[in-house]
């Protein structure tokens, strides 16, 4: 390696990494020189089984972080991909359950551009044809998405649906413009090199036309986090949270604003959901169809969220 003679020393190390599996050290330094040469697929597996089976905690430490970076230099090489965002939790001022999932195959076309198919569900356990809480639907169809840059994108949804409330099957199409990022320092590993405590802003903003509703929705959302990284993959974060949305047809349960916070929680496990409670105040701009406003409520959530990305 110090003479430069890479290739020499890739088959060397492999050689004696078959002799010796348990021997981490030499893996480590094969997953470093599969990595530069830009085999990514062996510089993953070597990368996972010093995470699973070395008995060094920093040889760990450097692996399961190398993962991360690994993963994410992968997904923007990747031809194909595959996106999950699953948000649910269980009001229990409604006494309701409400789920979302969105998940996605997409392809890049060229650079910036995507293409692919989605699926869109999105149920509360309360709801009834005359007393709606939530617009319930499920749909599936095809989509493409540029991102004008990293947290800046716009989507083109098309595909099918079903209107559970109105018991209606119809095509939709949703044009989708969204802004969101965070400024600040939120790891998602902890070394020996990562501060404990660590204050960022989270934020959300979206506005879409939808077809299936004949309706313009816009919503926005800003938390302000501070995280306590503590072991590995595990954090601990309290948030303030204000959010706000409305609809052009001044429905009065789409146009409401909410103030609060809440705490999160997620175990040292690479992917996993993250658990967390909320208290909310929620308060609504527009009166219903008698003229009359909602009444303030407050709303206390228990629930988690998956956000998954992984490159195929």
């Amino acid at each position: 390696m110090n003479s430069e003679s890479k290739n020499d020393a890739i088959k060397l190390f492999e050689e004696y990494s078959v002799e010796n599996p348990t021997d981490t050290k030499v893996q480590l330094q094969l997953a470093y020189l599969y990595n530069e040469r830009k085999n990514y697929t062996k510089a993953k597996r070597y990368f996972e089984n010093v995470s699973r089976y070395s008995t060094d905690s920093d040889e760990r430490n450097k692996a399961k972080l190398s993962l991360g970076y690994l993963n994410d230099y992968r997904m923007s090489l990747s031809p194909s991909s595959v996106d999950i965002y699953f948000y649910n939790y269980y009001d229990v001022d409604q006494e309701n359950y409400i789920s979302n999932f969105v998940g996605k195959y997409q392809y890049r076309l060229f650079r910036n551009f995507n293409t692919g198919i989605y699926g869109d569900v999105y149920l509360d356990s309360k709801s009834r044809k005359n007393l709606i809480y939530n617009d319930r639907y499920v749909e599936a169809g095809g989509f493409f998405r540029y991102n004008f840059f990293p947290s800046l994108s716009f989507e083109f949804r098309a595909g099918y649906v079903r209107l559970i409330d109105k018991d209606e099957n119809k095509f939709n199409f949703k044009p989708i413009l969204t802004f969101a990022d965070r400024f600040g320092h939120f790891p998602v590993y902890k070394d020996s090199k990562v501060k404990s405590q660590n204050f960022y802003f989270d934020t959300y903003a979206a506005a879409l036309y939808d077809h299936k509703y004949k309706n313009f929705f816009g919503q926005a959302q800003l938390r302000e986090v501070l995280r306590y990284m503590i072991r590995g993959y595990s954090f601990f974060e309290v948030y303030l949270k204000q959010n706000v949305q409305g609809d052009s047809e001044q429905l009065d349960y789409n146009n409401y604003g909410d103030l609060g916070g809440g705490i999160a929680y997620t175990p040292n496990l690479k992917n996993f959901p993250v658990f967390f409670i909320e208290a909310l105040n929620r308060f609504y701009f527009v009166s219903n169809d008698r003229g009359v406003f909602p009444e303030s409520s407050f709303q206390f959530r228990i629930g988690f969220q998956l956000t998954y990305n992984s490159p195929l």
